[in-house]
């Protein structure tokens, strides 16, 4: 059975991640897998961004579970091990490098950020303009031509309205001790609210060890 879309999960990975100095690589992995299931709920129109993810979440998913997982463990530390062994660059099918792999889905989670955060306080019903406008200033610069005409054409007539997005977000009832909890429209946009605060720190800390090492350029 296909895992569904879990928020907490995808808040509590990059939380955790955050928290080992040098950001833990398999949180990272794990938290942009709940991402994954985000991308799935939002159709076709996210295919061509979901099925790249997915290639890079594997890639490394082989790293931290490789004969060389202990010196996979963090972020940082890989990065640099990398750059020091020459190696940051490369992309083969003998060795794709957690570095370059790392960078694609840190220009992701950019995307992915702003969007939560926007959607946490629009009340637009229609997403297609704001998604639009952040893809724009984020994650297309990265995209060649008609991969940005055709994201930018199926965000703009394909996302659903933002009540079923909502509903599609809501984690199932809860129930705590007599109570059960429902997440009606206000809850989803506080946990929405919390986990774009939470990657967009995550990014930062990503980006910041990028600069430091001169990374960002990596083909």
């Amino acid at each position: 059975m296909k895992e569904q879309f879990d928020i907490f999960k995808l808040n509590d990975c990059f939380k955790r991640c955050q928290k080992t100095p040098g950001y833990d690589l398999q949180l990272y992995s794990d938290g942009f897998k709940q991402i994954l299931n985000f991308f799935a709920l939002l159709g076709k129109i996210f295919t061509f961004v979901g099925s790249d993810v997915a290639d890079k979440v594997r890639i490394i998913d082989e790293h931290c579970g490789g004969p060389q997982a202990e010196k996979y463990r963090l972020i940082e530390g890989s990065l640099k091990m990398e750059k020091e062994g020459g190696v940051a660059h490369l992309n083969t099918r003998e060795f794709a490098s957690v570095s370059r792999t790392l960078l694609r889905l840190h220009r992701a989670m950019e995307f992915i950020a702003r969007l939560f955060e926007s959607v946490s306080t629009t009340t637009e019903m229609h997403l297609g303009a704001l998604s639009k406008d952040i893809y724009q200033k984020s994650l297309a610069k990265y995209h060649p031509f008609m991969v940005r005409k055709a994201a930018e054409f199926g965000m703009v007539h394909g996302l659903p309205y933002r009540d079923k997005l909502m509903e599609m977000v809501a984690p199932p009832t809860r129930k705590e001790g007599e109570d059960s909890v429902v997440f009606g429209e206000k809850e989803v946009r506080a946990l929405l609210c919390e986990a774009a605060t939470t990657l967009l720190q995550c990014h930062a800390g990503v980006e910041q060890m990028y600069s430091d090492l001169e990374l960002h350029s990596l083909p």
